[in-house]
């Protein structure tokens, strides 16, 4: 297993939490964890999930909720050769902090049920087949909608996560306690916020490690070795995270959107772009759009 490595999650600007799609010959991401709580839809591939002290067998159609700090990797089963378009790695991922709707709701009355969920969350849950349905509906709605609708749609979401509890099977051991390195985590998150708050403007090496409370050089150091990967190679998965998205949502023009998030050179973006999803941004758009109207007259056949 590879060394453990704190991931970091990038917001889109104006949003509390992460709704983001992965389609890959294979899952790709390095043995990690972050403190945001993370709800994981297999749309296709299978492998095994390691998580904390567990490892079990993924499928199409699983559904997995793991705890903010929860160590995990999902490994896919077939080397990157034999998957062809139709045997590759897709996966829905909703990721958000425990505190991204206030301290005092987690302390109502009401919702007994979602603390619950919260805390068995810690050891890893994978929902039962007979509830996955409703979860996937929900997970999809939450990925579709914006402002308070959006909101409502994840409510319910996690509502429906605390009705299935008891048809669910807990995945960690009941003693398994990671205890991660929270100075280090509130260290690199003063940056990742400088970061997400720059993003489409300049970001430089030293505003950063000022961040750190650190000088640029052991700055660069540290970020290197808690997260696996240079700063500036981060600042470009931000800033390409939201390329994405607006390649998705809108038909703006390519390098508009480049220019608007950040990039100062069409070459520099290209060259991110492909380096991060091993294709041009059209043909990126082009092959969501594909594969929305084939989920749409999926999800029409299976109603």
């Amino acid at each position: 297993m590879n060394p453990l490595r704190l991931e970091l999650i990038s917001l889109p600007a104006g949003e509390s939490f992460a709704w983001r799609e992965f389609i890959e010959p294979r899952f790709s991401s390095p043995w990690h964890f972050h403190p945001e709580s993370e709800l994981t839809l297999i749309q296709r591939g299978t492998g095994q999930l390691f998580v904390g002290d567990a490892i079990v067998h993924f499928n199409a159609g699983d559904v997995f909720l793991l705890g903010g700090g929860l160590p995990h990797v999902f490994y896919s089963d077939a080397p990157p050769k034999l998957l062809g378009k139709q045997g590759c790695s897709h996966a829905v991922v909703l990721q958000l902090l425990p505190d991204v709707f206030g301290a005092k709701f987690w302390k109502m009355p009401e919702h007994h049920d979602l603390r619950e969920l919260w805390r068995l969350a810690s050891r890893g849950i994978s929902f039962a087949p007979e509830a996955r349905p409703d979860l996937v509906k929900l997970l999809q709605e939450v990925g579709l909608k914006k402002g308070v609708p959006r909101t409502l749609s994840l409510l319910k979401l996690l509502n429906c996560g605390a009705d299935a509890l008891r048809r669910s099977r807990f995945l960690c051991s009941d003693g398994y306690v990671f205890r991660p390195d929270t100075y280090a985590e509130q260290r690199i998150s003063r940056v990742c916020r400088y970061v997400f708050e720059n993003s489409n403007g300049p970001i430089t090496l030293d505003e950063a490690a000022r961040h750190a409370a650190m000088n640029p050089s052991a700055f660069c150091r540290y970020f290197s070795k808690v997260t696996g990967k240079r700063f500036m190679t981060f600042v470009n998965e931000v800033r390409i995270g939201q390329v994405c998205r607006s390649l998705i949502e809108t038909d703006r023009e390519v390098a508009e959107i480049a220019f608007s998030c950040g990039f100062e050179s069409l070459s520099n973006f290209s060259r991110w772009f492909r380096a991060l999803h091993g294709i041009s941004p059209s043909r990126f758009r082009s092959a969501h759009d594909q594969l929305s109207r084939s989920g749409a007259k999926q999800s029409a056949y299976n109603t």
